[in-house]
């Protein structure tokens, strides 16, 4: 929601109409989802997997989401706009940036990016 009102408030500035896109939400925790991480307790990740490829409270593993986020960036290579914004969550946001950049989602750099931080990148066109 918090993402949609932000994505609301740059399109009214813009002049443009938002277009949400679901591949752009946040990771699924499932069963995690809305806890406190007071509330939770250390599981061992399972034997011959990297942490990454667990599925955590049968939600997506960060696997999944950076197979997701395939899709919107290839829209994004495709569009006639010079410019596309994306108004997403921040753990979203470092999964894509190490899929622009080639890497895979075992490199996902987690360095913090804060609420609101506008992150821009150049992206080569199809």
């Amino acid at each position: 929601m918090r993402a949609r009102h932000t994505a609301e408030h740059i399109a009214a500035t813009l002049g443009v109409v938002p277009t949400p896109d679901p591949d752009l939400r946040e990771q699924a925790l499932g069963s995690l989802e809305g806890r406190l991480t007071s509330e939770l307790s250390a599981e061992p990740t399972p034997d011959a997997t990297h942490v990454s490829e667990v599925r955590w409270g049968g939600g997506e593993s960060l696997e999944d989401v950076h197979r997701r986020l395939a899709a919107p960036i290839e829209r994004a290579r495709l569009t006639a706009y010079e410019h596309v914004v994306w108004v997403t969550h921040g753990d979203t946001m470092r999964v894509a940036l190490a899929r622009l950049d080639g890497r895979t989602h075992r490199e996902v750099d987690w360095a913090p990016i804060g609420n609101g931080a506008v992150v821009s990148v150049t992206v080569a066109r199809g």
